[in-house]
């Protein structure tokens, strides 16, 4: 059961008129609010001065329904005279709003939209509507369905009397509370920035928005967003975290290993090649090229770098012709690297060796192509990048290379299929099947 806070401006009608109560009783009636804030202009606050009619009648009803809330210390606005003027109110009752919302984080704020004057009323409205919280606008109308009049002089209030005399009272009392069913507009546009931001990829931006409107968005949308965020980061323990307990797969491959990590930064690589970002993907293809050389000397080769290297205290693999010496898959590593350097340094493997082995031991003419065009690139596209200040477009990398970065990504895709990461066409398209699983729980 949801608990609530009620922010009431009082108004003429207020507490008790015409047999009825006025809309801050009713809705307290109605609704049962854990707690109650109550604002008074100038002329409010000397009728509550005279005889402090409002938390009086609060009290009453308290009593009467047998249920205990919170009456907060009347908001006096007692310089307010100007009580037509929209400007007067609003960003008051914002701030006052934003300062119960932030003391009651856990509560439904409802906002009487019945008391007061038009510029109050309109205030409010204009306030739920753009909200930044989740907030329900009530209106009460009148008991005879049309304009209210007063048959008493409020100046003459009598809270027994008017209290016998409230028809609200009886059992079978008319609820005549209306929720006022306004799409929130701040959310509805910011609802369509997360899509847009979603669109291109940018997670972080609609993971900020949809903080911004938490109160708005089913739980499972947050989560997949913030999901999707985790996903582009390549933080895989994250995701699993955001979705925990909920029945959504957003990965493709499901087993935790080498293969799952090479083909989700692929995709990475493959999201930055579409949103332009040719710097951040040419700068980050060296780390998944060696991923994939490795798992094709091993898959295809059955040669593991602990065949020829060593892993020093810093957990970096270094080669080590003492290693070498060891195996049979060693000495033939030795021979390789050989004959391409008159002396082999004991120094860091990097892609560089990688290329030379696979090279020497492979048949398939056209993978050795593709690692002599990967080698290429590395030397005259990603170094250079890596080193100096420049602005990578991709027409620089065709001009370079005289291939784009849509066709170095098609080839990361082929060395792929030739280290066997079982890799279904359909599996590259998985950020945009995620996406719209994402949008489709936005928009429930």
């Amino acid at each position: 059961m949801s608990k609530y806070v009620l922010f009431s401006p009082v108004g003429g009608h207020d507490p008790i008129a015409s047999c009825h109560d006025g809309a801050l009783l009713h809705i307290c009636r109605c609704y049962k609010p854990e707690v109650v804030y109550i604002y008074l202009s100038k002329e409010m606050a000397e009728r509550h001065d005279k005889d402090n009619r409002y938390i009086e009648s609060l009290n009453k009803l308290k009593e009467f329904l047998g249920y205990e809330f919170k009456i907060e210390p009347p908001i006096e606005r007692r310089e307010l005279t100007d009580v037509q003027i929209f400007d007067a109110f609003y960003e008051d009752f914002e701030n006052i709003i934003d300062d119960i919302k932030n003391k009651y984080k856990d509560y439904e704020i409802l906002l009487n939209i019945s008391s007061g004057t038009p510029a109050m009323k309109s205030a409010l409205n204009v306030i739920a509507t753009l909200a930044k919280h989740k907030i329900t606008a009530i209106q009460v109308s009148s008991p005879n369905k049309k304009e209210n009049p007063k048959n008493e002089d409020p100046k003459s209030f009598d809270l027994e009397l008017w209290w016998e005399t409230n028809d609200d009272n009886k059992i079978d009392f008319e609820n005549r509370c209306v929720e006022v069913k306004q799409l929130n507009l701040m959310a509805k546009i910011k609802k369509e920035m997360i899509v847009r931001l979603i669109k291109s990829y940018d997670y972080k931006g609609a993971l900020s928005v949809a903080e911004d409107i938490k109160e708005f968005i089913s739980d499972d949308a947050y989560s997949l967003i913030n999901a999707g965020y985790n996903r582009i980061m390549l933080n895989q323990s994250g995701v699993s975290k955001a979705l925990k307990n909920k029945d959504f797969n957003i990965m493709p491959i499901q087993t935790n290993g080498t293969k799952k990590d090479i083909f989700e930064y692929l995709l990475y690589l493959q999201l930055r090649q579409r949103q332009g970002n040719y710097s951040d993907f040419i700068r980050g293809i060296t780390p998944v090229i060696m991923n994939l050389l490795e798992e094709c000397l091993s898959i295809n080769h059955n040669i593991k770098k602990e065949d020829f290297c060593i892993k020093d205290n810093k957990s970096v693999y270094r080669i080590n012709i003492e290693q070498m010496e060891k195996t049979e898959k060693g000495k033939m590593i030795k021979e390789i690297l050989s004959q391409e350097y008159k002396e082999i340094k004991e120094t860091f493997l990097t892609s560089a060796q990688l290329y030379i082995i696979l090279i020497s031991l492979s048949n398939d003419t056209d993978f050795i192509s593709t690692l002599e065009t990967l080698k290429n690139i590395e030397t005259n596209v990603r170094n250079v990048t890596a080193h100096k200040i420049i602005s990578v477009t991709d027409e620089w990398i065709e001009k370079t290379v005289s291939l784009n970065s849509y066709d170095i990504m098609e080839l990361l895709k082929k060395i792929a299929l030739k280290a066997k990461l079982n890799i279904k066409k359909e599996y590259w398209n998985s950020y945009d099947d995620m996406n719209e699983i994402i949008i489709e729980n936005l928009c429930i």
